[in-house]
């Protein structure tokens, strides 16, 4: 448990490391400006850096992330527009808080054991 626990957070700070480092800083209006590229790469990231902790901290959740997150492009299109969607309507938030928050919407608070 331990070992897979490191392998999560490993992966996590690699995936964290790919984003620009003003990711946080960077508002959803913002966000809205980069390249649709830039946009998809993002929320793939975020996503399955999501997954990866939770597999370790709460499996049923990491289950919903992949019954809910397709890896096709289709699948990816449909889910990521979703999230610009929402984002659309919180332009002064962080990217991120609005992933985490569709994520939770669909599958339960990130949190709960």
């Amino acid at each position: 448990m331990k070992k897979s626990g490191v392998a999560a957070s490993f992966f996590a700070i690699f995936a964290m490391s790919c984003l620009p480092s003003h990711a946080e800083e960077t508002t959803v209006r913002e966000f809205l400006t980069w390249e649709r590229q830039a946009q998809d790469s993002f929320f793939t990231t975020s996503i399955l850096t999501a997954a990866v902790i939770a597999t370790q901290i709460r499996p049923n959740f990491a289950e919903c992330i992949g019954n809910w997150y397709s890896l096709t492009d289709e699948g990816n299109a449909k889910r990521h527009q979703e999230m610009l969607n929402v984002m659309g309507k919180y332009p002064d938030l962080i990217p991120s808080g609005i992933v985490i928050a569709v994520l939770q919407k669909e599958c339960g608070n990130f949190g709960e054991l």
